[in-house]
């Protein structure tokens, strides 16, 4: 068997129909005649999701519960994806990476179904006598680079772009801010019906392996109804406090925040921005302060 067609065999055994509608992406219906190194640049939307506290919660069930586990947890996940018109890229752990050539309005539909996927399962948890599980959710948009990579013996679909490094990254930040579901600016900014959606503006960061900063944005829809509802209510009062405080008006800005934090105490946006108020007019902000917050961890 010549090499090339081992390379094939192994990656047709590796992903099988997984890869099918990464291979149409690359204008190829089959994995008969991939060659190593073939590849196109598309603009997609990619979209991260990852399980809060995974390590914990594995360490306590054990290889075959772990397992199991995580496999239930992906089966109520993964329909969304492909519901919306997107493909799973890849299953990292407990991680899930999904590409969207529709672009944003498709993997933001696809984020709040997995949000409703994910409250199903903790639905069927519940009634288990286990506690819920929480994910988080990144997603960003832009020129990405598909193709087969991988040595001679086994090729892999593969993705290369700054979009994949920034979903990621978005995801990660969830934790931060105690949110479940982040997009890029540039997201929002390509979204055929923005009003469809609840957006509410978060922070302007600039995140490791990035240059330049980017606005993010909490898609409210899909959560707990009256958390929403209070986020809602306080939501022009935030912004409002976001531009007086981009605007070096720290003052007027942490009054405001204060106000929101008040309102509502699980809400861990007001709380940061008050923080930084209050640091900042005690200790003032260094020449050429432009608001972005810059993030030095993945």
């Amino acid at each position: 068997m010549s090499e090339s067609l081992t390379a094939q065999v192994e990656l047709s055994r590796a992903q099988g129909a997984s890869c099918e509608p990464f291979l149409r992406s690359l204008g190829r219906e089959s994995i008969v005649g991939v060659e190593l190194g073939q590849h196109t640049e598309k603009e997609l939307a990619v979209l991260f999701s990852d399980i809060r506290g995974f390590t914990r919660i594995v360490a306590e069930l054990g290889p075959q519960g772990s397992i199991a586990f995580i496999n239930e947890y992906l089966g109520h996940l993964e329909p969304s994806v492909v519901a919306h018109g997107g493909f799973v890229d890849s299953y990292i752990g407990d991680a899930i990476m999904a590409l969207f050539e529709g672009g944003a309005d498709d993997a933001v539909s696809a984020a709040v179904g997995m949000r409703g996927g994910l409250r199903r399962y903790n639905r069927v948890r519940r009634g288990r006598g286990h506690p819920p599980v929480r994910s988080g959710f990144g997603v960003s948009v832009g020129p990405l680079m598909l193709g087969t990579i991988g040595g001679s013996k086994h090729i892999k679909c593969g993705v290369i772009g700054d979009d994949v490094n920034l979903a990621a990254r978005i995801e990660s930040l969830t934790r931060f801010y105690g949110v479940d579901l982040l997009v890029a600016d540039r997201v929002v900014e390509r979204l055929l019906r923005p009003d469809r959606w609840c957006l509410r503006r978060v922070d302007r960061v600039q995140v490791v392996g990035r240059s330049a900063p980017t606005t993010v944005w909490e898609v409210l829809d899909g959560g707990d109804a009256d958390e929403t509802e209070a986020k809602v209510a306080t939501m022009a009062s935030l912004h409002a406090a976001q531009d007086a405080y981009w605007g070096g008006s720290f003052s007027e800005a942490l009054e405001v925040f204060e106000a929101c934090r008040d309102a509502t105490p699980d809400d861990r946006v007001p709380v940061i921005f008050a923080e930084r108020c209050r640091r900042h007019l005690r200790e003032g902000v260094d020449a050429g302060w432009d608001g972005v917050e810059r993030f030095t961890h993945k």
